[in-house]
């Protein structure tokens, strides 16, 4: 996506000097807000600061000593009476010098016109720059160096107002437009002239020499002129038009030398701002909020913006599940960088958002008063008035739009331009992607997460090693269901180690017959409990000795009440089915569904107080325990073995065990009531 922006955004599309802004990066979280507006991604009419000598350690000729003037800029390499002993051959390897060397443009410009000025013996001299691109209907003409002659110093150059002229406007808007040299003989005859500058200086112009500096492709650059020539009023001739043509050729040079260096330092910039964007879109990985808090900081001060706001899409509901908000007050703040994001602080302008969310659409609104989209409710009741709005949608690398980004008011009042649009477009690419690779990092530590369960559970889904079945399998001798009183209500299974529970549990299968009706393989048994043994994970309560709590609560109450003994094969298939589903069933969401499963799952609240009171859940609010399980006892317990009192009387000791648990631990939940109320 950022190849593709910069593919088709790759003819640059200004230049400045200046890179103070280059600051170091560092590695860490600390976003680095701007200094500096996005003007300095445009170029500027004018010279670049001098540009220093590309081959410094190549041998310079013993006569080339440039000297500074005042100002500290480079000057001129010779004085008037030495370029006037020049010949035309030693004034070109004077140029050629002064381009070897890599002087200030408009030191080397300077001269050029000096040269012209005493070849063509000219009075006066200007040089005019071309500002704008082809087709910008506020291109225009910036002079640069004006009335230039040959006493003219740099510092004087320097000092002086830059004018401008319209394109296509005057003599020298002519060139420009025409791209044709003008040669005028009386320029008060000409109605291009514009006779109010000599009216305005006291100067009178005669004559005019006009030509355009094109590049490589025919496009004007700048537009030299020459005034008056000396010693009389006789216009310039075809000798001076040779002349003229061909030291401007060397200005053309210049310029392009200065054009090629200044390019340089603004992909060096452009590189920088991506570097940039992509470091705070990829160097945390936490939350998305900080992301978007940093490169909204990043856009508005990079676009000098009074605010921005980001909403981020919800994809199943079609609405903004989250908005970010930064307004130009939050920016002085000392800790900016750090602070949480702000959310929600400011009215959204919901039909112009919505609008470039499902549209895909960029919307840049010079006047929102005039939109019909804008929402003059959101000005209510605030001290914050809406001048213009920039929105965009954001989209991740799937091109899929994941929310909107919206810039509110330039701090110099003026619209939003076409060059804010295409720098906030790769603060949106970059704040999609920075999105995107959060979402992705959530996703793979959710998988991760989720591995991990997963491994954990399958180390548990294991079969029992052969030697500890060949062990059970050697110990013939299994009590009876009297010895380990299994039929028993109140059954107490402390006194049970794991081996014993093992035996107790195959007791249980055998007074079934489940080994003869289902056919079960006595080695494959033990295995199978085994098994399952341990497969059951080491949590404190859900664990094997549960398990072997609730079989032997259903095996007494089946065993007990002998509720299969009358069934046929196919109806006693058919419960066995249903018991297989209420295995499932111990979760209290589904309680009523299958209560018989239910009761034996929670049947350690009826057992006897000595039993009941091991605080086998270990809770860590230990202090709240005895009114939770009243609560529980109420909620749970009772409606469950009401209902199976009303089954079978045999059943009766299951409910009045619950009841005389819940008097004990209503008793004690007022003893640590009372420990616990502030004393008199």
């Amino acid at each position: 996506m950022v190849d593709s922006w910069l593919l088709f955004h790759s003819v640059p599309q200004g230049m400045v000097q200046d890179t103070s802004w280059l600051t170091n990066t560092s590695p860490g979280a600390v976003t680095p807000v701007r200094k500096t507006s996005a003007h300095e991604l445009e170029r500027k009419t004018g010279f670049s600061r001098p540009f220093l000598p590309t081959f410094k350690s190549l041998p310079l000729p013993s006569d080339a000593m440039p000297f500074c003037d005042t100002t500290g800029g480079y000057s001129v390499l010779t004085t008037q009476q030495e370029l006037r002993a020049l010949n035309e051959r030693e004034l070109i390897f004077e140029l050629v010098k002064d381009i070897y060397n890599g002087l200030d443009p408009l030191s080397f410009c300077l001269k050029i016109l000096q040269i012209i000025s005493i070849l063509t013996k000219a009075d006066r001299c200007s040089l005019f720059l071309v500002k704008g691109e082809k087709g910008d209907p506020g291109r225009c003409l910036v002079g640069q160096l004006l009335d230039v002659s040959c006493s003219s110093a740099i510092g004087q150059m320097r000092r002086r107002e830059e004018i401008c002229i319209p394109w296509g406007t005057g003599i020298v808007g002519h060139v420009a437009e025409s791209r044709k040299s003008l040669n005028i003989h009386d320029c008060y005859k000409d109605i291009r002239f514009n006779s109010q500058v000599d009216r305005t200086t006291g100067y009178k112009t005669h004559n005019m020499l006009c030509m355009p500096i094109c590049d490589t492709d025919g496009e004007v650059k700048a537009v030299a002129q020459i005034i008056n020539k000396c010693h009389g009023e006789k216009p310039f001739t075809y000798a001076d038009e040779e002349v003229f043509s061909r030291y401007l050729q060397f200005c053309g040079i210049g310029l392009r030398n200065a054009e090629l260096y200044e390019r340089s330092e603004l992909e060096s910039k452009r590189i920088q701002v991506l570097l940039d964007l992509a470091r705070l879109a990829f160097e945390d990985q936490s939350e998305i909020g900080q992301i978007v808090q940093r490169i909204m900081i990043y856009t508005q001060s990079f676009l000098q913006v009074e605010r921005c706001q980001v909403l981020l899409l919800d994809e199943n509901a079609k609405t903004f599940s989250r908005v970010f908000d930064l307004d130009i007050n939050d920016m002085k703040a000392a800790n900016i960088d750090s602070s949480d994001p702000f959310e929600g602080r400011f009215p959204i302008n919901v039909r112009i958002a919505g609008y470039v969310a499902t549209s895909g659409e960029t919307l840049n609104i010079p006047d929102v008063h005039q939109d019909d989209r804008f929402d003059p409710s959101v000005d209510e009741d605030s001290n914050f008035r809406h001048y213009s709005i920039l929105c965009m949608p954001i989209r991740n690398a799937s091109k899929i739009i994941v929310g909107v980004c919206q810039l509110i008011n330039k701090l110099s009042r003026n619209p939003f331009t076409k060059k804010d649009e295409r720098i906030f477009e790769i603060c949106t690419i970059f704040c999609g992607l920075g999105i995107q690779h959060i979402e992705i990092y959530e996703r793979s530590m959710k998988a991760i997460a989720k591995t991990k369960v997963t491994l954990e559970v399958l180390s548990y889904h294991a079969t029992a090693p052969l030697e500890e079945v060949q062990e059970l399998l050697r110990d013939y001798h299994i009590p009876s269901t009297e010895m380990y009183k299994l039929h028993d209500l109140k059954f107490d299974d402390f006194f049970l180690n794991d081996k014993e529970m093992l035996k107790a549990c195959l007791r249980m299968f055998i007074d079934l017959n489940f080994i003869q009706r289902f056919d079960i393989e006595y080695d494959v048994l033990c295995r199978w409990l085994l098994s399952v043994r341990k497969n059951y994970r080491p949590v404190t309560y859900h664990n094997w000795r549960h398990a072997f709590n609730v079989a032997q609560m259903m095996f007494a109450i089946l065993a007990g009440n002998q509720i299969l003994s009358h069934l046929s094969s196919e109806e006693y298939m058919n419960v066995v089915h249903i018991l297989e589903g209420a295995i499932l069933a111990t979760d209290l969401t589904v309680y009523y569904k299958a209560m018989l499963m239910t009761a034996c799952d929670i049947a350690a609240i009826t057992k006897p107080w000595k039993v009941q009171k091991k605080d086998m859940m270990n809770r860590d609010k230990k202090d709240k325990l005895p009114l939770m399980q009243v609560a529980f006892i109420d909620s749970m317990c009772i409606p469950v073995y009401e209902a199976f009192a009303m089954i079978s009387d045999e059943l009766c000791p299951l409910l009045e065990g619950v009841k005389e648990n819940r008097a004990k631990w209503l008793k004690l939940a007022e003893e640590k009531k009372l420990c616990f109320s502030p004393k008199n």
